[in-house]
């Protein structure tokens, strides 16, 4: 059927060239004539059309993705109030003695953006996880490290991109004692995961050195040891083919 209508265009195309050489108008026929003409109409088909029109996330120019990243600070009392830098250490490397694993970041190359992608960043989100049964002792010393832990997004060569408090992502918690019960239960309860829009995104070109930083103002409780604080940073990676 394809080739039967470039048939019919080339006779259209052919029919117009003989008509204008006649009337002599040379020029006009061939500018007629080679808008008609369909793409290697002498020979193979063309399949570049079809291929746009199934490249799904692919371009010419490379792939545009939602592609969150992850990172997670295990707590640890001996690290006093040292400050951590996340999204620095890749799976496989270790950081303070603990080989890091998918489920605790998916920074895939240490120290920087890597070659040919560019990252933007429109969400910082933070969230607690803990592997312990929280009691009142307990949940009060996570309100503390809240209260007096702050982070930080730093470029090499560049002035802080943000700084903030732990507790924004948060607001203002106070753990309340409630009245005495007769029977106790455990349940589970979604806690501490908050998030921050930024009005400006911030742009990580390729080989950008960044990292967050994690200041604690005062060691982290005993009790909280392998308690993890996580973060994640949503949006955009765009990354060549």
């Amino acid at each position: 059927m394809k080739n039967i209508v470039y048939s019919f265009l080339a006779f259209i195309a052919s029919f117009a060239v003989i008509h204008f050489l006649k009337l002599g108008g040379h020029g006009f026929a061939l500018a007629a004539m080679i808008p008609m003409l369909p793409r290697n109409i002498f020979g193979k088909p063309t399949i570049q059309r079809a291929i746009q029109l199934n490249d799904g996330t692919w371009g010419e120019g490379g792939e545009i993705l939602h592609y969150p990243i992850y990172d997670r600070l295990r707590l640890l009392n001996t690290n006093g109030t040292q400050a951590q830098s996340l999204f620095k250490t890749a799976v496989g490397q270790q950081r303070n003695g603990q080989v890091l694993t998918f489920a605790d970041t998916n920074i895939e190359k240490s120290e920087s953006v890597p070659s040919s992608q560019k990252w933007t960043i429109w969400r910082v989100t933070c969230f607690w996880l803990s592997p312990v049964l929280l009691t009142d002792a307990l949940m009060q010393n996570v309100l503390d490290f809240m209260r007096t832990t702050t982070l930080r997004l730093n470029i090499n060569s560049k002035d802080d991109m943000f700084r903030l408090p732990l507790w924004k992502f948060f607001g203002a918690l106070q753990a309340v004692k409630q009245p005495a019960l007769t029977e106790q239960s455990t349940s589970l309860v979604p806690i501490f995961s908050g998030s921050w829009e930024l009005n400006v995104p911030v742009v990580l070109q390729s080989l950008t050195d960044w990292q967050i930083i994690v200041e604690p103002l005062t060691a982290s409780a005993a009790g909280l040891d392998n308690s993890f604080v996580g973060f994640e940073l949503d949006g955009q990676r765009v990354r060549k083919n």
